[in-house]
């Protein structure tokens, strides 16, 4: 899934590499993109807690579980998600401003609070575009 692509042209690509090695996380993620992407957050929640269950040291997957889970209004899903993430992510603190950046707001003030700490924007990027 990439961003500016038709979402439910990735949701077709995912499905089908998920149909040939359902085992992947990483196609369960990018399945989880797609479906963000497309404004489908319950779906992309769904795809990427699938992909931490086949690969529970996916970072990504777990900080793009995040994102989807303050769209559907789960504030504690999503700060679990994100210390997870956070506890993962082997870059160091600094690198890892994103997901620290919304922990921090989510934990302050609750997911309204996270498009002020983030400029303005939801989610900043969308999900983390990982293969």
């Amino acid at each position: 899934a990439a961003r500016g692509a038709r979402p439910e042209v990735s949701v077709r690509h995912a499905t089908a590499a998920i149909a040939l090695k359902p085992e992947n996380s990483y196609a369960w993620a990018t399945l989880g993109t797609a479906h963000y992407f497309g404004g489908d957050y319950a779906s992309a929640v769904l795809a990427y807690r699938k992909a931490v269950e086949l690969n529970p040291r996916h970072a990504d997957a777990y900080s793009n579980m995040a994102n989807g889970l303050i769209e559907i209004g789960d504030e504690a899903g999503a700060i679990a998600a994100y210390r997870r993430a956070i506890e993962l992510d082997p870059r160091p603190p600094e690198a890892q401003s994103t997901p620290r950046a919304r922990l921090v707001a989510v934990e302050r003030e609750g997911p309204a609070d996270v498009p002020e700490a983030l400029g303005g924007r939801r989610s900043p990027r969308g999900p983390s575009l990982s293969f």
